[in-house]
């Protein structure tokens, strides 16, 4: 079938949308294809009333296959009771709820305090915590000689941390500009918690954007596996630090792990010499894998 995702009309065409949904999903139908239609995030204007734009989520709710709704941005919106639990228990009273299918992204939200917010990719989200520093300054060593690299910027942020009410991980830091940033993690612990609205309320079921192409937290795709089978496992995630060094060649002559904590990794150079490159990649499962 067809998926529409059609945004930023104004609000006075409200009717013309509508009808050409709904002769849309007419056609569709009497030849055996679906139609799926992606709302825009409605604002909530009183307890009980949403503005919804050029959605009219009733008559579209009744054409449609399936109905898609991003969800907030906002981590506050996850807390027990928030913004989220508000306007689920609203949208299924305008739409069938085995048509409702939430849409999740993969994408951290990076928010400064001018109030800018953009949504960057996961591993985009974790280098401010990348570049390695060498103690003492010097990249040239004696055979022999031991050597301690770790993560400045972690060293200049609040370090990863975790946000029970919500289910989400964050950290925060300065930027070279003197600008701070929040950073908000879309990882699997905060997927796990969007899927949960899912079983819940007892939706049709999900769509994640950014889910392919990207560099996201690898945990992600097992806690998916698992919701396929109607399984939403709880997940703790376990940020450690990756090292790794290689020869001139690019072969892995070792590799270790440290606490995100402690971001210190101590390396003892060949007697053999040569040239050897040290990298460092955040892990969020204890180390087995690493961005």
């Amino acid at each position: 079938g067809i998926d529409i995702d059609y945004r930023g009309i104004t609000p006075d065409l409200r009717d013309e949308y509508t009808r050409f949904i709904t002769e849309l999903a007419d056609a569709l139908h009497e030849n055996g294809k679906q139609l799926s239609v992606r709302f825009e995030l409605p604002v909530q204007v009183a307890a009980d009333r949403w503005e919804t734009g050029v959605y009219d989520w009733r008559a579209i709710g009744v054409v449609a296959d399936t109905v898609k709704i991003p969800v907030p941005s906002d981590p506050r919106a996850y807390t027990p009771g928030g913004q989220m639990d508000v306007m689920l228990q609203w949208a299924v009273g305008e739409v069938s709820r085995y048509k409702l299918q939430l849409l999740v992204t993969t994408r951290s939200a990076d928010r400064t305090t001018n109030g800018v917010q953009k949504e960057v990719p996961y591993a985009e989200a974790l280098a401010p915590f990348g570049q390695i520093t060498v103690q003492g300054g010097s990249t040239v060593v004696n055979p022999g000689q031991q050597v301690t690299f770790t993560l400045a910027g972690l060293q200049q942020s609040t370090g990863i941390q975790f946000d029970s009410a919500s289910g989400t991980y964050w950290f925060a830091y300065v930027d070279p500009n003197g600008q701070q940033h929040t950073i908000w993690l879309e990882n699997a612990a905060s997927i796990a918690r969007k899927l949960q609205y899912v079983a819940d309320y007892n939706l049709r079921g999900v769509a994640v954007q950014n889910l392919l192409g990207e560099e996201n937290d690898s945990q992600i795709w097992e806690v998916i596996r698992k919701f396929i089978n109607l399984v939403i496992p709880p997940v703790e995630s376990r940020y450690a630090v990756v090292w790794t060094v290689e020869n001139a060649a690019g072969s892995v002559l070792t590799q270790d792990k440290t606490a995100l904590t402690n971001p210190n990794y101590a390396w003892t150079a060949p007697q053999e010499g040569g040239q050897f490159v040290i990298a460092a990649a955040i892990s969020s499962d204890g180390g087995a894998t690493g961005t």
